[in-house]
């Protein structure tokens, strides 16, 4: 039962008129940050230019259906009105796009799960294969770290030289790959972003074949339209490269190579015909 004491209580607890105004501003001057321009944003919202200053500089708050209007464009909800915005999402201070990470989040439900891997590839220096799209010949190759962070399996990779069969110019700059692991039945999604541009790469990595081969052969799909010259699916394959004090020679022979010239194993993995 609730009592005159819980009451008085909670009203004590609860903030005032000013509070809650402000409180609400200083959440949506976060939101409207690194959005585009401010009367852009209020076309969308259908709320005029003048009223939607107000409520920025903490002098009002919207009516119900505008504050829907405002929760469902942010992927917000409206607990915005009462409390902080870094209480809400952690890492919201920080200055990145924690409310769409947010909303994607609601929107998959438990999709992000897949994010803790049962079996994830063992953290250390990997070498990663990917047949070429220009040379069918050949094979190039990535210098791969993965580790651990926050419950998830990410990874670094940068390319190695030898890129498509083709010397290196002068001044080239090398790919710097980052991306993730994800959880799946039957062996592991490797999803890379390469930070320098909008293309993105989704891979299907099998598990390794026998427990004591530390090659995961999959297929890999870069965004890009496929053309007479250059596809967009090809065979790839992650290879956990030797530790300590035996990696230095790996790493001094990086670079890619004819897929003929590789171990057996590697190059049956790169030539297998994709289904």
């Amino acid at each position: 039962m609730v009592t005159m004491n819980n009451w008085a209580g909670r009203a004590r607890n609860m903030p005032s008129t000013r509070e809650i105004y402000s409180i609400f501003a200083r959440n949506l001057r976060a939101l409207v940050e690194g959005r585009g321009s401010v009367s852009d944003q209020c076309r969308a919202l259908g709320v005029n230019r003048t009223q939607f200053n107000r409520y920025l500089s903490g002098q009002a708050s919207p009516r119900p259906e505008v504050l829907h209007r405002i929760c469902a464009y942010f992927g917000t909800d409206a607990r915005i009105l009462l409390q902080p915005l870094e209480e809400l999402i952690p890492g919201a201070q920080d200055g990145g796009h924690p409310l769409a990470l947010t909303a994607l989040a609601r929107f998959l439900d438990h999709g992000l799960e897949v994010l803790e891997v049962r079996q994830p590839p063992t953290p250390g220096i990997h070498r990663y294969w990917q047949r070429s799209s220009v040379t069918k010949s050949w094979a190039n190759s990535y210098t791969v770290r993965v580790f651990q962070q926050d419950g998830a399996t990410l990874f670094r990779a940068i390319e190695d030289r030898g890129r498509d069969g083709e010397p290196d110019q002068p001044g080239r700059k090398h790919r710097d790959v980052r991306g993730w692991f994800m959880d799946q039945d039957d062996g592991l999604v490797m999803q890379a972003f390469q930070s320098h541009g909008r293309r993105i790469s989704f891979g299907f990595l099998n598990f390794p074949p026998m427990s004591d081969n530390l090659i995961y052969p999959g297929v890999v799909m870069v965004s890009r339209p496929a053309t007479r010259q250059v596809t967009r699916l090809e065979n790839c394959a992650l290879e956990l490269l030797p530790q300590g004090e035996e990696l230095r020679p790996s790493l001094r022979a990086r670079g890619g190579c004819k897929v003929n010239r590789l171990p057996d194993t590697l190059a049956s993995m790169l030539s297998g015909k994709i289904g």
